[in-house]
């Protein structure tokens, strides 16, 4: 399928801003701000809390339907944002979990886990993302949800992270009920982009197609001056074991570099028994969920397809 056109008029923008001597990042924050403002779901409440892991207080913001009945699910979001930027104000928290929320009946909870900086390096988002995965299995009684119908999912490097998550939840006990996992990058090294891929990225403007130089570069600033301590599990795709891992859903973008990463993840997951739904979001690019339904038709449909696939689960 072409290029989405909300695509094409947004990458024509950001050309114009690239070639007038803003960088990227400064492009994409020019261009967000004529963004139309979101109004969540009149059934959904969001409260603001700080919860405690290890390396201090987290922020979390939970989203709670006003009909949320006994025995609810819950999902445990992360943002994307390369581990380096993004919040959960961004759209690719706030609205995925306002919207699954009010889709799935659901109860949400979005993590602002903290970022990779100089000094703040792996794995402490990996250790934020499982001590709020074990602070909402521990408090699941107490938030009106069944701890055994818990859901871990994110998009971008928030769908490595829950990928990450699931695997340090599954050696600690814990039951996860699935996995939901949008334009995930999680492997060290970018696999190589079969043919068709390789293609479709040449539709995008050079400087926005993640690569493997894009992987390798962003990688090597998430690490520590040392190793990696043992079972950090922070490149989730490449562990040899993921047959313990809980079914999933995957949401891919049609042009997108990173698509790679996910295909290679779905392939090892499926070979070792593992239950994996794959969507391809057509005409979509990488990050497509920071948009609302209103801009971009095809993000609805995602919203409901996890929505259906949290609900179908359930059961």
């Amino acid at each position: 399928m072409p290029l989405h056109p909300y695509f094409e008029k947004f990458f024509a923008a950001i050309g114009e801003k690239l070639a007038a001597g803003m960088s990227v990042p400064q492009a994409f924050q020019a261009i967000a701000k004529d963004d139309e403002p979101y109004h969540l779901p009149s059934g959904v409440l969001t409260e603001d809390v700080k919860i405690q892991g290890r390396h201090g207080e987290i922020a979390v913001r939970i989203y709670r339907p006003k009909s949320l009945g006994p025995n609810s699910s819950a999902l445990l979001w992360f943002h994307g944002g390369g581990f380096v930027m993004g919040s959960i104000d961004q759209k690719e928290a706030h609205v995925v979990s306002a919207e699954v929320a009010n889709l799935a009946n659901c109860l949400v909870v979005s993590v602002d886990y903290r970022l990779v900086t100089k000094d703040v390096k792996f794995p402490v988002p990996l250790e934020d993302g499982f001590d709020a995965a074990q602070w909402l299995i521990d408090q699941a009684n107490a938030l009106g949800v069944n701890p055994a119908k818990v859901f871990i999912g994110g998009a971008s490097a928030g769908g490595s992270l829950a990928a990450t998550v699931c695997l340090k939840a599954a050696e600690a006990g814990h039951p996860i009920r699935g996995a939901i996992l949008a334009y995930p990058l999680a492997h060290l090294e970018l696999p190589e982009m079969s043919a068709e891929l390789l293609e479709k990225t040449k539709s995008l403007p050079a400087p926005l197609v993640m690569g493997a130089e894009y992987v390798k570069n962003r990688n090597a600033f998430l690490m520590p001056d040392g190793p990696l301590a043992e079972g950090h599990r922070g490149w989730p795709a490449e562990e040899a074991d993921l047959s313990a891992f809980a079914q999933a859903l995957f949401i891919e973008s049609e042009y997108d570099a990173i698509r790679a990463s996910s295909e290679e993840f779905i392939r090892k997951l499926r070979s070792q028994g593992v239950a994996v739904e794959s969507y391809l979001a057509a005409g979509m690019t990488h990050g497509f969920l920071n948009n609302t339904a209103t801009e971009v038709d095809v993000v609805g449909l995602v919203h409901s397809k996890i929505a259906d696939f949290i609900s179908e689960t359930s059961k």
